[in-house]
């Protein structure tokens, strides 16, 4: 899974894991329809 480099303290790695997976179903659409959210 990728994680966002802007996730620097426990809680918001830890935000953005919860956010990955409950969007785990939708991360293959999310990656087709909106690649400009895709880490650099």
């Amino acid at each position: 899974m990728l994680v966002k480099a802007d996730a620097t303290t426990p809680v918001d790695r830890l935000q953005a894991v919860l956010k990955q997976i409950r969007a785990a179903g939708l991360m293959k659409v999310s990656l087709a329809t909106r690649p400009q959210d895709a880490p650099v």
